[in-house]
């Protein structure tokens, strides 16, 4: 086990804590985990989720005394194993052990769920599948097996990779079904599971609202919304392209192919994109048909309660906040805290090449934030900006603060351009968190350089929750010497020097304290950064950020 040590940051070279971001170190590959085998964490870990305390969850390989893949649980100093392979299942049989462990995922409880696939002489390829739950008190249980009878002639069959859980923990998943009842017609279903309790939610062949039947469930599509509403994304009979279905107490349909597109009148939706559900909101793409709907003006992004869409914004149409840009394109639409995002492409007055790409988060009535190629990186260094943003992935949790990937540059030394991540605060300044190249002093005397944080990246729509709401990340770092590790960051507004998350009055005296006497606010504030005090982002807390801080006191 290792102390939490505080991360420094460096950028070619230069050695600084960023300001406003906290970083830690989770686990580094070569670390034990605490464990009384004495497991070491082999490669790169993958997929982590952090949950609203700050606990991560990580699956990953492992290196000595065993093999195979595990599961990791814990915070910075401190990473217990949930499940690793060639643990015992004895529920299951008495040699029955796990051969692979993943689709890891923690409730903000502390409950942990994941997949595994066992190995035993009693088991075969249509038995050796379960979903597990885990705490820290009881361990793990199994609460639904492959094979396991759900009615009569029917059993559970393969579970499927994708599995999204919500924060209360509650899981939704495809299964193949199997049985003498069962044909490749009607082997798909969803299930909702609560606690250890599995509810069948639709099964192909199901009836289907509005007439004709359920033909064919799309595994890699559903999402679950805070309560346990869950979006399901499936074909009727008779149609060959997919609908957006909700279960939300009983199946009923969100929007299909055919239906009159919400807010366009005359126009009907041609075929639906990604959608997701999160704070009660739904967001998903469609393309339209009708009446001078033509290739250059098809494609739509709607957004609001699930019965209550609207269109908010449209290919050909202007971009919301910005009258004189017009939209061409867009992609990666999520939504959080009530707010939606995407990244778009417009053209416009002015608009070039090297300015053309932005992403843009709003409310269905106001602007929130929108950062464009060629604005300047703020924190980066001079003259470094945002590149095309078109490609990376964009991510808000529950409060709609925002998680980016994008591409910056010119650099003073290759390579010239380097992809960053990039973390909104509680006041809805960004931050940059990581970014190529950069030098992180992991421990005292353990300085390494990241190789590429595309590595890092969290997709739009992974069933993995790198960002919780009180502004902590969990993240996947790789360094050009083939190491690699889990980094928890915290990000704070600019100005908060207690770090409590809030720009107020209490940080003002924290805030002169850092000023006069470093050790002093050191000594007080052992987990905060004197960068925080940065107010204008010149890379330095001096007396040139007074002014700024009081207006931000003010303003705020």
């Amino acid at each position: 086990m290792h102390r939490p040590f505080l991360v420094t940051l460096a950028l070619l070279g230069s050695i600084a804590t960023v300001a406003g971001v906290r970083t830690e170190v989770v686990l580094l590959s070569g670390d034990e985990f605490n464990d009384p085998d004495g497991v070491v964490l082999g490669g790169r870990p993958d997929a982590p989720s952090i949950n609203s305390s700050g606990t991560i969850v990580f699956t990953g390989p492992m290196a000595v005394p065993f093999s195979g893949p595990v599961i990791g649980v814990g915070v910075p100093g401190n990473v217990s194993i949930i499940a690793r392979a060639g643990m015992l299942d004895d529920d299951i049989g008495d040699d029955a052990t796990f051969a692979s462990v993943l689709s890891a995922s923690l409730s903000d409880a502390g409950v942990g769920r994941f997949r595994a696939v066992l190995s035993g002489t009693d088991l075969t390829p249509t038995t050796n599948e379960a979903a597990y739950l885990w705490d820290s008190q009881m361990g793990y249980s199994g609460v639904l097996r492959e094979g396991a009878q759900v009615a009569a002639g029917i059993a559970m069959g393969t579970f499927d990779a994708w599995q999204i859980s919500n924060p209360a923990g509650q899981v939704a998943l495809f299964n193949h079904l199997s049985g003498p009842d069962v044909t490749t017609e009607n082997d798909g279903s969803v299930w909702l599971l609560t606690g250890g309790t599995p509810t069948l939610l639709l099964r192909e062949q199901d009836p289907a609202p509005g007439g004709g039947t359920i033909r064919l469930i799309d595994p890699f599509s559903t999402w679950i919304d805070d309560g346990g509403a869950v979006l399901i994304r499936a074909t009727r009979s008779g149609q060959s392209l997919a609908d957006w279905w909700l279960h939300d107490g009983a199946l009923q349909p969100m929007l299909r192919v055919g239906d009159d597109a919400p807010g366009l009148p005359g126009t009907a939706i041609a075929q639906l994109g990604p959608a997701m559900i999160r704070n009660g909101n739904v967001i998903l793409s469609a393309m339209i048909t009708g009446p001078g709907v033509t290739s250059a003006n098809n494609d739509v992004v709607f957004f609001g309660a699930p019965g209550a869409l609207q269109p908010i914004a449209r290919e050909g149409g202007p971009l919301p906040g910005e009258p004189n840009l017009q939209l061409v394109s867009f992609t990666g639409a999520v939504t959080g805290g009530g707010r939606f995002g995407f990244l778009c492409q417009f053209s416009g007055p002015d608009v070039t090449d090297a300015n053309d790409t932005a992403v843009l988060i709003a409310t269905p009535t106001q602007r929130v934030l929108w950062l464009r190629e060629g604005d300047p990186a703020v924190g980066l260094g001079q003259g470094v900006r945002f590149g095309d943003f078109i490609q990376y992935p964009l991510r808000l949790n529950h409060n709609g603060e925002a998680l980016l990937v994008a591409p910056t540059g010119p650099y003073s030394e290759a390579p010239l351009t380097r992809n960053s991540i990039w973390a909104t605060d509680a006041h809805d300044d960004w931050h940059p968190v990581l970014v190529d190249r950069q030098v992180l002093e992991l421990r005292p005397g353990d300085t390494r350089t990241i190789g590429s944080v595309a590595s890092t990246a969290f997709s739009s729509r992974s069933p993995a929750r790198p960002m919780n709401e009180h502004g902590q990340l969990a993240l996947v770092v790789s360094f050009v010497d083939g190491s690699h590790g889990v980094l928890r960051h915290t990000v704070y507004p600019r100005g908060d020097m207690n770090c409590d998350r809030r720009l107020d009055l209490f940080d003002i005296d924290p805030f002169v304290l850092a000023f006069v006497d470093a050790d002093a606010y050191a000594a007080a504030f052992p987990d905060c950064s004197r960068l925080n005090g940065d107010v204008n982002r010149d890379g330095a807390f001096n007396g040139f950020d007074i002014d700024p801080f009081v207006d931000l006191i003010v303003g705020n």
